[in-house]
């Protein structure tokens, strides 16, 4: 099963646009009860009150998915956000720590958009895809939105992901790196479009992991491991004019 899903990391990372040698950043957070988190979970007192921590990793893409440093918070920027910086606790094979991170009940997350420095908007320079989520709709329906979107606009996703739980995750890829302000532009028309979530329209946005397993927590006890599977994917990228031009033609946006 660990290899199948190592594949299939590894084949949806490059068909969203991380090429071999690209960095990748991750964020492993714990969003089950506290009841039941591994023992060793970085923590610590804030207002009287325990607060776990997330761990950052920064890492670059592998034939065997990714390596990966631990990082430490560094300082902030001009803006007041958080830098991170790397530390020298370097894993060769990060794909397989995230998978353990995944398999104890944690959250496994990605930075679609590539930041540099630290994981706020302010750090995201060039943005690779488009990307949405629908909650709101059952599975079966969000198939069916999805149809009739590629049939409108004659856009084929790069990777469609199913999250394991309730949702899908829909990428579309560029042929070449979008600026902050087209790629808001595009994704909220996309989201807008697919009556998705509109707190996807974030530039530092993270998403789940496909090849991570998830788990729920059942009578006080871990669920059983799902796997974030891939279920669809193509070679297909477009650029900033035709992926507006196709958002246009769902007569949603009269005025661009």
């Amino acid at each position: 099963m660990n290899v199948n899903l190592r594949q299939m990391t590894i084949q949806f990372l490059r068909h969203i646009g991380f090429v071999s040698g690209a960095k990748i950043w991750l964020r492993i957070s714990w969003d089950l009860p506290v009841e039941i988190i591994p023992d060793n979970w970085n923590c610590y007192w804030k207002n009287n009150q325990l607060i776990y921590s997330h761990y950052i990793f920064c890492g670059s893409i592998t034939p065997q998915g990714f390596s990966l440093y631990c990082c430490t918070q560094g300082g902030h920027d001009r803006q007041g956000n958080i830098c991170w910086q790397l530390t020298p606790k370097r894993y060769a094979d990060g794909w397989a720590l995230a998978f353990k991170f995944s398999y104890l009940g944690a959250t496994v997350s990605f930075y679609p958009n590539q930041p540099d420095k630290g994981i706020s908007n302010n750090h995201i320079k060039q943005c690779q895809c488009l990307f949405y989520e629908i909650d709101d709709l059952p599975l079966a329906g969000q198939h069916d939105v999805l149809e009739r979107f590629k049939h409108t606009t004659g856009l084929e996703p790069a990777a469609v992901v199913y999250t394991g739980g309730k949702s899908l995750h829909v990428y579309f890829r560029c042929t070449i790196g979008l600026s902050p302000e087209s790629w808001i532009c595009l994704n909220r028309k996309l989201a807008i479009a697919q009556n998705a979530d509109p707190a996807i329209c974030n530039l530092a946005r993270s998403m789940r992991l496909p090849g991570m397993v998830r788990r729920e927590v059942k009578n006080g006890e871990l669920s059983s491991a799902r796997a974030i599977t891939l279920e669809d994917y193509s070679t297909s990228q477009y650029s900033f004019r035709k992926l507006n031009t196709a958002l246009d033609a769902t007569g949603l946006f009269p005025y661009g």
